[in-house]
């Protein structure tokens, strides 16, 4: 008998080296998965490293950034009694300060000014966490301290290698005395001024105590739209603003005679300076002030109200004496029966006023301005030069425009930083819509220069300190950032 094969295998099944088989490749599946997932993670963190530490992106869910400026308050306690001795009378702010431990994304700078005059802090009273007592230099004139005398900033710094101080954070102060406010109305023969020429809330520097400051936020397009929807924020932003508010003290005796409004005054640090002339007591005055322009570029702008009767003369020797060519005028002659501002230029030939002769050259119409090509001409000398007059037509009597498109199509259109002198700039008061005007002025350059953020807050705060109460409303507060969140839109921002 031969051999014989063996049965073949009938069980139901796979065969034990199949499933050894199948077994080893779903491991080593999963292991490929796992070594390529580990590979992903170690790419992406490995990138991030490569590129260094990321600029702050806001969230998908945009919040509204908070001011960098804090809005701690430093009381100022009541000014020392002259002494006899020889050393000046010190107005102290004695109060400790402590703010709040600063993030990472805050800057900081150290800047403690008395009337204009900057006073260093020593370095080992900054460290963090900041607990710092200040003590203003003395007064020339006099020991009362008043508010605006004193701007307050402390740098949180830390010492680096070299013993120098690190600046690490900023955190700003308000300083404030406990005398009270001067007067919260805007008059103008005993009467308040109407509508948007009325201050609101801090304008008067009632709600707070913020005297001298120069506030600061700067945020990206994006979170500008969502600060404008943020209900109640802006008008919260717009109560801490500084109105700075000047003392009737501070002019002349005998040029009230010159102001519209017995309380909108020209702030006496950047007040407009005219040649004195003989025999005209106060000849030297007028209600207008410098005002820095984009990036802070000195007299780019003159804030003033709408000319007067007998401030006409005036008038036009500033334009002159400071080679003004561009005047931009956001009033009409008379507003619901109210006289805002005289005509100032001929409507059609030649006047003289003083030894100054303006020529209307050539009128034109546009849809939201007129402009008028002005002719002036020194009687004395017989030198000529051509004023641009721009009228806007288009801001309602009561309140802002509903649309923004009107008043920043004028301004790319007018381009007064073209202008080789200050560009003039007034309504009735000159505080209100000019003050609009000149912000947005500001707003629209550092978006055609291509800045990255808009810093509204800063640009009214340092426009306030040029000009006390510059825009005057809470509405005229919210138009400026919408104003400048739809022109960003429109240039692709």
């Amino acid at each position: 008998m031969g051999n014989t094969l063996p049965e073949p295998h009938t069980e139901d099944g796979l065969p034990d080296w199949a499933i050894g088989v199948l077994v080893a490749a779903i491991v080593v599946t999963i292991l490929w998965f796992v070594l390529l997932i580990a590979l992903i993670i170690y790419l992406m963190f490995k990138r991030g490293d490569d590129e260094g530490p990321k600029r702050y992106q806001p969230p998908t869910t945009l919040t509204v950034p908070e001011p960098i400026v804090t809005t701690t308050e430093v009381q100022a306690k009541p000014p020392v009694e002259p002494s006899s001795s020889p050393t000046p009378p010190v107005a102290a702010i004695a109060t400790t300060l402590k703010p709040p431990t600063p993030t990472q994304d805050d800057t900081m700078e150290v800047v403690v000014e008395q009337s204009g005059d900057e006073l260093e802090l020593p370095t080992s009273s900054v460290a963090r966490p900041i607990s710092i007592a200040v003590t203003a230099g003395p007064r020339e004139a006099s020991t009362e301290l008043k508010s605006g005398d004193f701007h307050l900033k402390v740098d949180d710094s830390t010492a680096g290698d070299d013993g120098e101080p690190v600046v690490s954070s900023t955190t700003t102060f308000h300083v404030t005395s406990d005398e009270p406010p001067p007067q919260s109305k805007y008059e103008s023969g005993g009467e308040e001024l109407e509508d948007d020429d009325s201050p609101s809330g801090s304008a008067s520097g009632k709600d707070g105590a913020l005297v001298g400051m120069v506030l600061s936020r700067p945020v990206t397009i994006r979170q500008l739209g969502a600060t404008l929807r943020e209900p109640g924020y802006l008008e919260s932003e717009f109560r801490k603003l500084p109105a700075n508010i000047v003392n009737p003290d501070d002019i002349p005796p005998g040029a009230e005679k010159k102001n519209r409004y017995s309380n909108v005054l020209p702030t006496t640090k950047t007040r407009v300076p005219l040649t004195i002339q003989f025999a005209r007591p106060n000849s030297d005055y007028i209600n207008a002030n410098f005002v820095r322009g984009y990036r802070n570029h000195p007299k780019q702008y003159i804030a003033t109200q709408g000319p007067m009767e007998n401030t006409i003369e005036d008038f036009w020797r500033m334009i002159w004496e400071h080679n003004c060519e561009v005047i931009v005028m956001a009033t009409n002659f008379q507003e619901r029966g109210i006289d805002k501002c005289v005509r100032y230029w001929p409507a059609q030939g030649s006047e003289e006023y003083g030894a100054l002769e303006v020529t209307n050259e050539q009128q034109s119409t546009h849809f939201n301005f007129n402009t008028t090509v002005l002719s002036l001409k020194n009687l004395d000398t017989s030198e000529t030069r051509t004023i641009h007059h721009y009228r806007l037509t288009c801001w309602p009597a009561q309140g802002v425009p509903t649309t923004t498109q009107p008043i920043t199509g004028s301004l790319q259109e007018i381009k007064m930083a073209d202008s080789a002198g200050p560009a003039v700039v007034h309504c009735s008061a000159g505080i209100g819509r000019t003050g609009v005007l000149i912000a947005l002025d500001i707003g629209i350059q550092a978006l055609l220069q291509g800045d990255e953020t808009v810093d509204v807050l800063r640009v009214v705060s340092t426009l306030r300190q040029d000009r006390a109460g510059a825009v005057l409303t809470r509405d005229q507060y919210r138009f400026v950032h919408q104003a400048l969140y739809d022109i960003a839109r429109e240039i692709g921002k």
